[in-house]
Parts: structure tokens; sequence; C-alpha cells
């Protein structure tokens, strides 16, 4: 029996190396994912827009984003309590519904804090309304959801509460996510909340503008936080943020762009 050419065998050898370099090459590629992750803090009001910043953000760079969203009071807590711990990665980037919330924590903020967008109060009522709420008066009359005092879609209710003399209960920590809840689960008559949480919830609430709603209106702002663990992607973050793509995909939550003298660097 004839033995194939040297020059065979060699070529069959060096074949075989260059499909077992391509297998592995495709594994390792098909395995492979962001070099780095950075976590993100956002405030619940901000959960659905931060959901789809973070999954536009990792298509276009090698970084994951894990986001956090809860209330404000108790993601503060949270910053607070990681900033104490030596030695402990703390979150990368802040996103909170207000300045004053985003200032509650001003010595674990660095850089530039900045506006993300504008967000405003609405009056929400169950789908078909069953109460009968035609505007703010009625409230006088209604199971009314509101944020906690120390929220900020509380903060914003507040001056609407005084205004119609209403003094609403809410269970401390109540944020805008559990105050439309209370809406769409039919235990409140309507809720004041803000817009980008009506607009989450869709169908299961009918939505109506308040009276002077220019006076009613919150700045979300995000800030870099000192104990990042990954500043220059927690930046690049930020920047698609407030880039054109990240404001269009706010404006389909619900939030108007914002421009504030009071955080906004000057040009």
């Amino acid at each position: 029996m004839r033995r194939p050419p040297r020059a065979v065998l060699v070529g069959a050898a060096v074949l075989l190396v260059l499909l077992l370099v391509g297998v592995v090459a495709l594994v390792v590629r098909s395995t492979s994912g962001p070099e780095k992750t950075i976590e993100v803090y956002a405030d619940s009001s901000l959960r659905h827009a931060l959901a789809d910043l973070a999954t536009a953000f990792e298509e276009e760079s090698d970084v994951s984003v894990d986001v956090t969203s809860g209330a404000t009071t108790t993601l503060t807590t949270l910053l607070v309590e990681a900033s104490t711990q030596e030695g402990a990665a703390g979150p990368d980037v802040f996103v909170a519904a207000d300045p004053i919330s985003l200032y509650s924590v001003n010595s674990l903020l660095t850089g530039e804090p900045m506006v993300l967008a504008e967000d405003h109060l609405v009056l929400v009522v169950p789908r078909g309304n069953p109460a009968g709420i035609e505007g703010l008066a009625d409230l006088r009359r209604a199971d009314l959801s509101v944020c906690a005092a120390d929220e900020p879609c509380g903060r914003a209710a507040q001056p609407v509460l005084a205004a119609i003399d209403v003094e609403a209960g809410s269970p401390s920590g109540t944020d805008s996510a559990a105050a439309v809840r209370r809406v769409v689960d039919g235990s409140a008559d309507a809720g004041l909340v803000l817009a980008s949480e009506a607009a989450a919830a869709g169908d299961d609430v009918e939505v109506m503008e308040l009276p002077w709603s220019g006076d009613r209106v919150t700045f979300p702002a995000l800030s870099l936080l000192a104990g990042a663990s990954d500043p220059d992607e927690g930046q690049e973050f930020i920047d698609f943020a407030l880039g054109e793509d990240g404001q269009a995909i706010l404006a389909e939550h619900g939030f108007a762009s914002a421009e504030n003298p009071h955080l906004q660097p000057e040009e």
C-alpha cells in the first residue's frame, strides 16, 4: 500500500490545525462578553427608560450595564452605607428623579452633575375612571395615592395638595412606582404621579394634565460617583444618556428634553 506523498500529509496537517484554530476562535468569540460592567443606581420613576438606555449603550460599547432601581430614600441610604465600607466597590452612576435627591449625597458625587431630562406631575385614574374624577376638586372626596413627601414625586405633589386643602397620607418610602400601582389595582381612586410613570402604566390608567402643570416640573439628574470602579465607562454612559440617541429613548418614555441652567454646564 502506497503512502500519500509527504507534501500531502503536511498539507492535511496544516488544514486540520487551521480548522481547530477556527473552532477555538469561534468558541472564544461566542462566549466572550463585555470587558467591563458598570453599575447604575436609578430612581424607580426612571427604571423603564434606564433599562432601554442600558440596552442601547451595551449595543454600541463593550460595556455591560447593571441597573438597580428603587425609592430614592432607599438608594441614597445604600450609597452612604457603601461609601463607609473600605475597599468595597460602589456603583458608578447615580440617576435621581430631581436635583434635591442628587445633592442629598453631594459628598459622594464627582464631576459635573447634569440634568438628564424634564418630568412633570399629572393626575391619573384607573381605566374607566370608576370614581368619576374630573379634576382637582374631586380629589377632596377621593382615595388618593401620592408618593411619600421625601420622595421626588411627593415633593412635586405637596403644593397641589396644599392648593386644594387635602392631606393625603402615604406610607414612608412610597415611590412613584408604588403610587401608580395603587391606582392600577383599584385600591386608589386617583393618583398624583410623574408623567413618566403614568406613561409606563399605559392603558391601565387615564391621564389628566394638571392646571399650572408648567410649575409642577421635576428635573431628573445624574452624576458620576466618587467611588466608581470604572469611572471612564461610567462617564461614557452619562454622555450617551445626554446625547441624541439617549434623549430619543427618554422621549419614548414620556420625558421631555431639559435645559436647566442650575445644573447644565456652561457652553
